[in-house]
């Protein structure tokens, strides 16, 4: 070594750095010819899984907008069904409402004509009864007439004691 120097560069130096080379160089195509085809089949596996995924991940975003679509689309639907159910049910209650009035109307009407028919039939039982009456009153009256003279005062007073009795009775 030289002095105050701090590495020599002499032949030994030079032979050991280039043996070092060699092995290098060496070390480096060996490995290069024995990993190369597993590092390459490893990177290109891998490469092809990430592909796979990333299309896989693609093709579950698409069917999910898909879906989401549909579901957009059904509840759409839904809504206008929902709608369409509502409507009916109101024209179906509307017609319920109608025929229970109608019903209604018909059984108040023939009500009134049964109410309309009994009155009739009571008054006509009544107008009997007073036809009747008025019969024997008339018949009571021509007795007295008959019984008494024919005096118009005392005509008078029998008639008006007999309907008097009549009203009494």
């Amino acid at each position: 070594m030289p002095e105050g120097g701090i590495i020599s560069f002499d032949s030994a130096l030079l032979i050991h750095i280039g043996i070092q080379w060699f092995n290098v160089i060496l070390l480096t195509a060996v490995l290069a010819r024995i990993l190369y085809k597993p590092a390459k089949k490893f990177m290109d596996d891998r490469a092809a899984g990430i592909r796979d995924h990333m299309a896989s991940a693609h093709r579950a975003n698409d069917e999910a907008r898909e879906l989401k679509a549909e579901y957009e689309k059904k509840l759409t639907g839904i809504g206008r069904e929902r709608e369409e159910i509502l409507s009916r049910v109101e024209r179906q209650a509307a017609l319920k409402s109608e025929q229970l009035v109608r019903e209604t109307k018909e059984k108040a009407e023939a009500m009134i004509r049964q109410a309309e028919e009994t009155a009739a039939l009571e008054l006509k039982r009544g107008r009997e009864r007073l036809r009747l009456e008025t019969v024997e009153l008339a018949s009571m009256i021509a007795g007295k007439f008959v019984q008494a003279s024919l005096d118009e005062e005392l005509q008078k007073r029998l008639a008006d004691q007999a309907f008097k009795d009549y009203a009494d009775a």
